[in-house]
């Protein structure tokens, strides 16, 4: 194989998080007064950081609500929305498969480690795994992978 490590995106790659993150969304702008959005301009957002996204759907540069409109999303999100995440079709033979030949698997995901552990532990993925990465508050994607490209000391 001519990769020894391959790094997955949890969200649109290993599963389709639409039905939790449109009602997680809506759940939180909806709690401060502000209208629901259709599914179709929620889920065109999901792989950014969670503030930028929310920023955008609530037209504001206010830290502090975005802030605020996070920790409702979360709190719906960890008691139900990680439950309305699906694991895509072939995913678990496709990990098992890799983990057979050698590869080191890991996820990489915008989502909070607990929440990401939860989902995959709900699809039982975890035991392929050999790490899971999440991003600090203010880091994009790019910067993530980059870091874990140069860490030689990843664990679970």
């Amino acid at each position: 194989m001519p990769y020894s490590t391959l790094i997955f995106d949890l969200d649109g790659t290993l599963s389709d998080p639409a039905l939790g993150v449109v009602r997680c969304t809506n759940f939180a702008l909806t709690s401060f007064d502000l209208p629901p959005r259709a599914d179709h301009e929620i889920t065109q957002h999901i792989g950014p950081p969670l503030e930028h996204t929310l920023a955008l759907l609530s037209a504001s540069d206010d830290e502090a609500h975005i802030a605020a409109l996070a920790a409702r999303y979360r709190e719906r999100y960890a008691e139900l929305g990680f439950q309305e995440n699906t694991p895509y079709p072939g995913v678990r033979e496709t990990l098992a498969a890799l983990k057979r030949r050698g590869s080191r698997l890991g996820v990489r995901t915008s989502k909070l480690r607990h929440n990401a552990i939860k989902t995959l532990e709900m699809f039982n993925l975890i035991p392929f795994l050999d790490f899971i990465s999440e991003p600090t508050a203010t880091e994009t994607k790019s910067q993530q992978l980059r870091e874990l490209l140069h860490d030689k000391t990843i664990d679970p």
